[in-house]
């Protein structure tokens, strides 16, 4: 027992004795000290030092990755505040004058600090002026929805928001613009950003939150604008409900044309008659009989007009979901008017019996 007693007590004053050692070594000043080689940059300074650089340039991209870091509770790995300072110190806005310490600290020549060489930086991680620059030129081809979250721009010509989130929004809802060639960089799938749990804010949002791609061309998936702007199918259970959907509506589209197809020949034949009973004002011109009045407005007019824009609203309604390009999609469409016309199609030719032989 009282060997264990005088162990504790060597190893209390052991500690002491290195912690007496090192009292008056300040290793952001004097950071080529041996005893600054194990000295570890407080987290809650690098925060206070990413808060000031933030207070000065909100619009930065370390304030970006700092409050998707602190929504995810992350604080490991790139998270790590002084890997963010870091980062932000090095690449983007060094000569700030919140910079100063880790500059001092990680810059100084001999510098013996192995925390300088251990910070787990974010590749190919795009600059505030970069994205700046990439969200005005985006923004100024074509006025996306996620380009009315940066109306304004500062004396310094920098966007009043949150430009890193802006940008990577942008990306996502079209990948292969020149503008986004530094973000798919970023989002490669080896890197740190894609790995991390950051990947589902700035490279790829989760499926319920993701916006279509705009895709003039033939592509498979599931992820499409369906006419609505909330009719979006994200599951295959959802797409499936769509495909169907426009099956049935591309045969009802058959059989509204099939109806006023009928209905057109039968009121045709009525009209007819009703012409040759009424010869008051007809003139017979070499076997031609020539009539001296048009047809009577009534009520099958208006039906007839109605049915007239149903089958014109009904086909472009059709022909907008063929142009979303998705080839499943497209093929409902064919599918649904091929097997509509297979169940009606054949009544079209409906000829109305003469009066004669009823």
């Amino acid at each position: 027992m009282k060997q264990k007693i005088i162990l504790s007590i060597i190893l209390i004053i052991s500690i002491q004795i290195g912690l007496s050692s090192q009292q008056g070594v300040d290793c952001i000043t004097t950071p080529t000290d041996p005893s600054c080689a194990n000295y570890v940059y407080p987290a809650s300074s690098a925060t206070s030092d990413i808060n000031g650089l933030c207070k000065g340039m909100p619009y930065m991209t370390v304030c970006s990755l700092q409050k998707a870091c602190n929504e995810s509770s992350l604080s490991t790995g790139i998270c790590q505040p002084f890997s963010l300072l870091a980062q932000s110190c090095t690449e983007d806005m060094g000569g700030m004058s919140d910079c100063k310490n880790f500059k001092s600290l990680c810059t100084t020549s001999g510098s013996v600090v192995s925390s300088c060489n251990s910070t787990q930086f974010i590749a190919n991680l795009p600059t505030t002026k970069t994205i700046n620059t990439q969200v005005k030129s985006i923004c100024g081809e074509m006025n996306m929805e996620d380009c009315q979250k940066c109306p304004n721009s500062n004396g310094m010509g920098y966007l009043q928001c949150d430009i890193f989130d802006v940008y990577s929004l942008l990306c996502m809802a079209m990948p292969d613009m020149s503008q986004c060639s530094t973000w798919q960089s970023m989002c490669v799938a080896s890197s740190p950003m894609a790995q991390s749990e950051l990947s589902t804010t700035f490279c790829q949002l989760p499926v319920a939150e993701q916006t279509p791609l705009m895709r003039m061309f033939f592509h498979t998936g599931i992820l499409d604008y369906v006419l609505f702007k909330t009719w979006i199918p994200r599951t295959p259970r959802q797409f499936a409900g769509a495909w169907f959907a426009i099956f049935f509506f591309a045969i009802i589209f058959e059989c509204e044309k099939t109806l006023r197809s009928i209905l057109e020949k039968k009121w045709e034949k009525e009209r007819l008659e009703a012409n040759e009973k009424d010869d008051k004002n007809s003139l017979i011109i070499n076997g031609t009989i020539f009539k001296g009045s048009y047809p009577s407005f009534s009520y099958r007019d208006i039906v007839k007009g109605f049915l007239h824009g149903l089958e014109l609203t009904m086909s472009y309604l059709l022909m907008l979901v063929a142009m979303t390009f998705n080839v499943a999609l497209f093929f409902s469409v064919i599918a649904g008017t091929i097997f509509g016309y297979i169940l009606v199609g054949r009544f079209r030719s409906y000829k109305p019996k003469d009066s004669c032989c009823d």
